[in-house]
């Protein structure tokens, strides 16, 4: 088929050469440049025809492609400062939902105390623990126990590389030896796999219990440090020679995000420095005073 094009095309030319050609012998009055031009008139008209149109397409064509490019350009700027926005936010939540916790922490002076959040809990009739954030690679130690804002929330009974599992203190495993802030009752206090209410046992029957009086741990363990929340008396009663006493916790663990790992040495040490800090005698005021006496007494 294009071989009879091009036949066609040929012979096509070849006639209208020949057509010049007569129209010049006859009149005998047209050059050779002349004749040139008639021959080259048909392929100017042509080039105005479908050459420029197809030169406007590739202009465009290349105008679109520049285009495409600033457009995918602009979609990766776009992308990346979405992505900035969007961790700037999550720094944001961050800082706002520990701002509390890092007051506590600075209030109290746990400098070794260690910020972590809860990566997963577990809170069931079953098991009650968290898994956080921190492990071995943090220098985190069974036995350590997680606070918040002076409340305790359990203890690290296992370490793994990356993370640790902490069991609650409403976890029937965990006990803790409380006593109750306004009758200074001795008890322990222990979990029953429910965050409703935990029990104060081991609570003599001569003791003299109050209504919404604070239950804290008493640091007599070898595990929780004292002074520690760990709830309220919600309600007891007299059964034989022991009470029966509920517990409404302090803390709603179903929340909870972030907390603190400290150990009870930790506390310990810090409590006396705090201590300490308090009873040192105030240089200060005595030589303000010494001065005032000088001033009034001038020898």
């Amino acid at each position: 088929m294009k071989k009879i094009y091009r036949q066609f095309f040929y012979i096509i030319t070849l006639l209208f050469l020949f057509l010049v050609g007569l129209y010049s012998y006859t009149t005998k009055d047209i050059t050779l440049g002349e004749l040139l031009s008639y021959s080259a008139y048909p392929f100017l008209k042509a080039q105005e025809f479908v050459i420029k149109p197809i030169e406007s397409l590739r202009n465009i064509y290349r105008s679109n492609s520049a285009l495409e490019e600033q457009i995918s350009f602009q979609r990766e700027q776009i992308a990346q400062l979405q992505a900035e926005h969007i961790e700037l936010l999550a720094l944001k939540d961050v800082f706002e939902k520990t701002k509390e916790l890092r007051e506590f922490s600075l209030q109290y002076g746990h400098a070794q105390a260690q910020l972590v959040r809860v990566l997963f809990r577990q809170l069931n009739a079953h098991e009650q623990f968290f898994l956080i954030d921190a492990g071995s690679h943090r220098n985190i130690i069974v036995d350590t126990v997680l606070v918040y804002k002076n409340c305790l929330v359990g203890r690290v009974t296992q370490v793994y590389p990356q993370y640790s599992k902490v069991t609650l203190i409403t976890d029937k495993s965990c006990k803790v030896a409380a006593f109750c802030a306004q009758s200074q009752v001795q008890g322990i206090h222990e979990g029953l796999n429910t965050l409703n209410y935990t029990r104060l046992v081991y609570v003599n029957h001569l003791s003299k219990l109050q209504l919404g009086d604070y239950v804290i741990s008493s640091g007599e363990g070898l595990i929780f440090p004292r002074g520690f929340g760990l709830g309220r008396i919600k309600k007891f009663e007299l059964e034989g020679f022991d009470y029966n006493i509920e517990i409404e916790p302090l803390l709603d663990l179903k929340t909870l995000e972030y907390c603190y790992v400290v150990s009870k040495d930790t506390v310990i040490a810090q409590t006396e420095i705090a201590q300490e800090s308090r009873s040192a005698p105030d240089n200060t005021s005595e030589n303000t005073d010494q001065n005032t006496q000088e001033h009034e007494n001038p020898v």
